[in-house]
């Protein structure tokens, strides 16, 4: 998994969904898993980063998605991410794939 540097971005304010009442759903402008998104590429996303040893997870705002749900070798679904400052440059360029894009598990990036 890549290393991402913390941000002064506070963490989304969503109750666990246990706490929801059953059927209930985040609304239309909240986070989404960025699985169940049809078109991602340019997107801001969220990723989440799950320390399973000590049980916290992480959120990283301030990231684009450079792609779609994509497979990588292994079989894993990835979206392809890159940094909004580096999106912001690329997209002025305009050419080629963004340099600075890496993989990211699907399931552990939300649309914001």
């Amino acid at each position: 998994m890549a290393d991402l540097t913390a941000t002064n971005h506070p963490e989304p304010a969503a109750e666990p969904a246990s706490d929801r009442p059953e059927g209930q759903v985040p609304g239309p402008d909240g986070p989404r898993p960025a699985a169940t998104e049809p078109h991602l590429a340019g997107r801001r996303v969220v990723l989440i980063d799950v320390d399973e040893e000590n049980e916290t997870a992480h959120y990283t705002h301030g990231h684009r998605a450079a792609s779609d749900v994509l497979v990588d070798p292994e079989g894993v679904p990835v979206v392809e991410v890159v940094p909004e400052r580096s999106w912001q440059a690329w997209r002025k360029r305009g050419t080629g794939r963004c340099p600075e894009a890496f993989p990211w598990p699907a399931d552990l990036v939300w649309v914001a």
